[in-house]
């Protein structure tokens, strides 16, 4: 295995163990879940920087984020329109 090939598989399996840790982290609303979100996106531009163009896992991680925000928009007008409240 090339060393570039080696950075892209362990940044590739940081970034599936990070992804699994903010989903945790968020679905227990436990709070201090924007590190792990940090830390998933900075090993997101290392694997975007270690194989230029897209790919299948490209699109993956980019679907996840996709995702993510759709769950984190949803939260925040729940909140904000009282849809948490019982009553």
């Amino acid at each position: 295995m090339k060393p570039l090939q080696k950075i892209r598989f362990v940044t590739t399996i940081l970034w599936f163990m990070s992804a699994a840790y903010l989903v945790y982290k968020y679905s227990l609303h436990a709070g201090y879940w924007e590190h792990p979100l940090y830390i998933t996106l900075f090993l997101y531009l290392v694997i975007l920087l270690s194989k230029k163009g897209f790919n299948k896992l490209n699109v993956f991680i980019f679907l996840f984020y996709i995702a993510f925000g759709m769950w984190f928009a949803m939260d925040l007008f729940l909140i904000l329109t009282g849809g948490f409240s019982v009553g």
